[in-house]
């Protein structure tokens, strides 16, 4: 997978409580824009249209948290119909509360439509830890 970039204000939103790493519901979606480190909110992002195979708001990473390693469950877009995209950057946020806080993004490196009629895939793969804080 892509190298992870963490959004500035992922470090100070976990010191002020608000990310429980191993409690909320991170969330992974898809867009076309580019990320910027200082983006704080999903608010600030602009994801790509739902349908197709694609679920608006994107989908549970299963995020669990332990002795400093976050892990989560790899995802699987399938497209459907007339299929999705473009995009390029993976973005997780944290689904729990209101202010849908950013914690990173993966950059693709290239832009992307899946296309229904052929039921193309991506796979978000995690690896075995996925995020490291030390």
């Amino acid at each position: 997978m892509a190298v992870f970039n963490k959004f500035d204000s992922f470090i100070t939103q976990l010191g002020l409580k608000n990310h429980n790493l191993n409690t909320d519901t991170l969330r992974a979606f898809l867009t076309d824009e580019l990320p910027l480190a200082s983006d704080t909110v999903k608010g600030d992002m602009v994801e790509i249209a739902g349908g197709g195979g694609y679920t608006a708001l994107g989908e549970d990473i299963q995020n669990t948290w332990a002795a400093g390693v976050l892990t989560a469950v790899d995802v699987l877009w399938t497209a459907s119909g007339g299929g999705f995209g473009p995009f390029r950057y993976v973005v997780i946020y944290n689904d729990t509360g209101a202010t849908k806080y950013l914690v990173g993004w993966h950059d693709r490196g290239v832009e992307t439509t899946l296309n229904g009629a052929n039921a193309d895939t991506f796979l978000l793969d995690f690896g075995a830890n996925w995020l490291t804080i030390t």
